[in-house]
């Protein structure tokens, strides 16, 4: 059996850190997906933490009650400083749907989870 020169182990020694820096970046890339699932899931409770104070806040008050009510079934009938607050109502979810939209293009919010959000608001503008 011949003996492995100097030139034959450094050739072993690239392989081997070849192989290293290989097994190194995957498990990069799968802590960077862990990350970005968790982001993604703190950004979809973000959305759902805010839709649930403006759902409280309206539920504390049975003026605005009526007013989202009416405003749904029958935005014509409102005064003008009804359908004022309606549209601040309104305009509070279409912040947070544009926040929806601002964290899915940086890259913060999941596809899926996405497409959820922009379904719910797409439905819930579309009954208004």
């Amino acid at each position: 059996m011949r003996q492995m020169r100097l030139r034959d182990w450094a050739g072993v020694a690239e392989i081997a850190g070849t192989i290293a820096v290989v097994i190194s970046l995957l498990f990069v890339a799968s802590n960077v997906q862990r990350n970005t699932d968790s982001l993604s899931g703190q950004y979809a409770n973000e959305m759902y933490d805010a839709l649930q104070r403006i759902d409280l806040v309206v539920m504390a008050d049975p003026e605005l009650i009526r007013i989202t009510t009416q405003g749904r079934d029958d935005p014509n009938s409102l005064s003008e400083l009804d359908t004022e607050i309606f549209e601040l109502y309104l305009g509070t979810y279409l912040e947070i749907w544009d926040r929806v939209n601002a964290r899915q293009q940086e890259g913060l919010l999941q596809a899926d989870i996405a497409n959820y959000w922009h379904e719910y608001f797409h439905d819930f503008l579309a009954e208004t």
